[in-house]
């Protein structure tokens, strides 16, 4: 029977391993295991500390069915919601007073960090993950 589980281990400066409860935030040494299987928390363990990064299979898939969007600028999230509008780059430009090329750029900047490569799937992405106001 497998299930997924999962724990954090700090890695202490000569080397040892040393459990941590789940909600220790953002350590810089800490490390959270994924383990869809008891028999690999071993061998997940030594990957990590070989500084290998281990996700589940089926974490992964969800990672790669619905990828986390990085933090937006308070400029690109403004763009967003301009195109999310339907507004052109024209109209943008008007809007906040800068050049339509400037608008490009921020639209391309957008669209590269959201992994697409036209306004309607930024505009898909942004009403599916709620990065607007409709």
């Amino acid at each position: 029977m497998s299930c997924i589980s999962y724990f954090t281990f700090r890695i202490l400066p000569n080397g040892r391993l040393k459990q941590q409860c789940p909600n220790i935030g953002g350590a810089a040494n800490a490390h959270t295991i994924y383990v869809y299987r008891r028999c690999r928390i071993v061998t997940t363990i030594r990957k990590i500390a070989a500084g290998e990064t281990c996700i589940s299979p089926d974490i992964q898939r969800q990672l790669e069915a619905n990828p986390p969007i990085p933090k937006l600028s308070a400029r690109q999230a403004e763009v967003l919601q301009m195109v999310v509008d339907g507004k052109t780059s024209k109209e943008i430009a008007s809007v906040l007073g800068i050049r339509p090329d400037s608008v490009d750029a921020v639209t391309r900047a957008l669209f590269e960090k959201m992994n697409v490569s036209s306004r309607t799937e930024a505009v898909a992405i942004a009403l599916r993950k709620q990065l607007v106001k409709i």
